[in-house]
């Protein structure tokens, strides 16, 4: 009689068997790498009471300060400065009047009043670019008024005259 063997065979596997495993462990490692590498890219997430952080440019308040206008003028300014240029509320005392109203990368641009020095007239309204763009000018010699919007020179483009007391006096169409 045989005596049975007191440390059974093991059969060896085939290498086909070994492949899976293999290949689900390089799988793995892939995984774990690429998300390895994404976790130091991303932004935290803000929990629901914690405020997003946004980048906010330092804003300055000056008084008296030296700019240029876009004509390449110098005025005085006190206001809102960001970046070194007036960006926000301000006042600009220019050699042919004074603006009090908003500025945008050192230009007037937006909500704004213009007291002239020369002619005493006042505009109210938009201005784009330095220049007066929609809204509404006043000549204080004789108190009438245009409404309307205005040529980059600053003259009446599209818009009505109206006579110091209110009534109508004449449109104006393209300049004219």
């Amino acid at each position: 009689a045989q005596k049975p063997d007191p440390q059974p065979k093991l059969e060896q596997k085939s290498s086909s068997k070994k492949f899976p495993k293999a290949a689900i462990a390089v799988v793995v490692c892939v995984i774990g790498f690429i998300v390895w590498l994404s976790s130091g890219t991303e932004e935290p997430v803000p929990s629901d009471n914690e405020t997003p952080k946004v980048e906010q440019k330092q804003v300055e308040h000056v008084a008296g300060q030296t700019f240029k206008d876009a004509g390449g003028k110098d005025f005085f300014y006190t206001g809102e400065v960001v970046d070194g240029k007036p960006n926000g509320k301000g006042t600009g005392l220019y050699e042919y009047g004074t603006y009090t109203g908003e500025y945008k990368n050192g230009l007037r641009q937006g909500n704004g009043t213009f007291d002239s020095k020369i002619a005493k007239n006042r505009f109210e309204g938009t201005f784009a670019n330095d220049q007066y763009n929609k809204g509404k000018l006043t000549m204080t010699a004789d108190g009438s008024y245009f409404e309307g919007t205005f040529r980059n020179n600053g003259q009446p483009y599209n818009g009505k005259w109206y006579n110091k007391d209110g009534s109508f006096n004449s449109d104006v169409v393209n300049g004219e």
